[in-house]
């Protein structure tokens, strides 16, 4: 029976196993680390910008003005359009209401009101898509009354007249309250309340056809309520009461004919807007408020929205976030960086006769870099393949505790592609290695007087240079006003010496820790020897039984 022969690479990796498995070791960690933090910060991201979603409030639009209540339809529309090319995939709803207010209580048995808040009167609202936001209590929601279409033979009737025709009077206008200002008003659905109209000097009965409250009082749809949903106001020598919410139709003419229109928009944008468009979104809606409140869709209207803010420090925290990543990335990338060379330089040196063999024996340069190459990939391929889903695994325990689930190990695209970036930086760390031991004999007698040269320039103080690029970094980090910077376009982007100090303090920390460990060892050796040691100076390599070697006293 003929045994199998092993293949030539591994059998070169076996007397170098340990140098290797430490190599494939640090390989694996650092890629399962980064692979973790990676997919530990997308996740946190997005759950933050989604728990910032989740209020409502902050996130409507509101657009309040003056207008002809027969343009409400084309304002809506045109509201609406500008919305739409801000969001662009991001659901909204946009409500819509009318507003007539100084309406003075007639004959109503309200509260008595002390002091100078004593004027009482009343503010009747159209709203959409009331029904979905209050949940009725008593009566049934209003309609449109018969009489909205026998408004037009009346005028007909009189075409001269200047008010609306007194038909109106014939049947009251319905309306629904909120439990609160009904409380107040001390009435119940099936009652009348007469409300006199400062403008055209018209009484109108209101019939209140249902009691409702709020589904939700926190909802941004109420900042269609003037006296936000407390059903009562006072100030200015007025108390407010209402707002008797009642149908479109009523309000389109006559005394409760609605002049001020208000409108709402209540975006969705949770699991709709990733981190890259927080900012583009804030931009674009930006620009649509102002294109609403620069037209004359109703008068010029006032635009008020927090969002726009909201989505500039959720791109500004998100850029924090990635920053302090990309921070700890790089260090962890210059330490295993710094491993991974030593050991390729550790194992050249110590195949130094070997490679000379296969030299000598008809190895091309191209076949041992070839070797090299494929041992590099044998370390770094395992360590792209198993790290992502160790980090994976990872960054769900410590997100949602532990033990995390089997099907935590299938990790996200970036945490693959970073792996995989990683995976190639380290097999570029380790190639220069194998390309030196693979050049000719008097390749290698010029490299080692290259090194001597970098040896003689490093005792020479070369190397402080590094700590003095790490320090002037970290100056001019600790006196920059701002880590952020705006682009043209209003993009931000980070400053690069806050990634820079950082990553270079580390290894000019190790530089200065190495300078002084000789004088560190002088110091200890001194102090080891006595008193005789600090003005007694010995021969280097000689002890002498701890005698000194200069003769007299010492």
């Amino acid at each position: 029976m003929i045994a199998r022969r092993a293949p030539f690479l591994i059998k070169r990796m076996s007397p170098a196993r340990a140098a290797l498995g430490a190599g494939l070791l640090t390989t694996i960690i650092t890629v399962t680390f980064i692979a973790a933090l990676v997919t530990f910060t997308q996740s946190q991201t997005a759950s933050a910008i989604r728990a910032a979603f989740d209020r409502p409030g902050p996130l409507a639009e509101t657009v309040a003005g003056s207008i002809d209540p027969a343009q409400q339809t084309s304002a809506t529309r045109v509201i609406r359009d500008q919305l739409r090319q801000a969001f662009r995939d991001v659901p909204f709803s946009l409500y819509g209401s009318l507003r007539v207010d100084g309406l003075a209580l007639r004959g109503t048995q309200a509260l008595p009101v002390s002091g100078p808040n004593h004027r009482q009167i009343a503010t009747v609202v159209a709203a959409q898509g009331l029904t979905s936001h209050a949940i009725l209590v008593s009566g049934s929601w209003p309609v449109s009354p018969a009489l909205t279409a026998r408004i037009r033979p009346a005028r007909q009737a009189r075409p001269g007249a200047a008010g609306q025709p007194a038909a109106r009077l014939q049947q009251p206008v319905p309306a629904a309250l909120s439990a609160a200002a009904a409380a107040l008003l001390h009435v119940t659905a099936g009652s009348t309340i007469l409300l006199h109209s400062p403008y055209d000097q018209e009484t109108v009965r209101v019939q209140v056809t249902g009691i409702f409250r709020p589904a939700d009082p926190a909802d941004p749809y109420w900042q269609l309520d003037p006296l936000h949903t407390a059903g009562v106001q006072r100030g200015g020598g007025f108390t407010t009461y209402g707002p008797l919410f009642t149908t479109a139709a009523v309000m389109q003419t006559g005394p409760l004919a609605g002049v001020l229109a208000t409108w709402v928009a209540v975006p969705r944008p949770a699991g709709h807007i990733s981190a890259a468009g927080l900012l583009p979104l804030s931009h674009r809606l930006s620009g649509a408020l102002s294109h609403v409140s620069a037209s004359a869709v109703a008068g010029h209207p006032a635009t008020a929205s927090a969002l726009p803010r909201l989505l500039t420090r959720l791109s500004a925290g998100v850029l924090v976030v990635r920053s302090l990543l990309l921070i700890g990335l790089l260090e962890l990338l210059v330490l295993t960086g710094a491993a991974l060379v030593l050991m390729a330089r550790r194992l050249a040196g110590e195949r130094r006769s070997e490679t000379a063999l296969m030299r000598a024996r008809g190895g091309a340069e191209g076949q041992l870099t070839a070797l090299g190459a494929a041992e590099g990939l044998m370390l770094v391929v395992p360590a792209a393949v198993i790290g992502p889903m160790l980090g994976s695994w990872l960054a769900a325990g410590v997100a949602h505790g532990w033990p995390p689930p089997l099907s935590a190990l299938a990790p996200p695209s970036m945490a693959w592609t970073v792996s995989a970036a990683v995976a190639t930086v380290s097999l570029l760390l380790m190639l220069p290695a194998s390309l030196h031991a693979a050049v000719s004999p008097l390749s290698v007698a010029l490299l080692r007087g290259r090194q001597r040269t970098v040896g003689s320039a490093s005792r020479a103080g070369a190397d402080l240079a590094l700590v003095v690029l790490a320090g002037a970094a970290l100056w001019q980090l600790a006196h920059t006003a701002s880590n952020f910077t705006v682009g043209p376009d209003g993009q931000l982007s980070l400053n690069p010496i806050l990634v820079a100090a950082p990553v270079l303090a580390a290894p000019a920390c190790s530089v200065l820790i190495l300078r002084a460990l000789p004088l560190a060892s002088r110091l200890a050796n001194r102090t080891a020897a006595g008193p005789a040691g600090w003005y007694c100076r010995w021969p280097p390599g000689r002890s002498d039984g701890g005698r000194c070697a200069r003769p007299g006293p010492c």
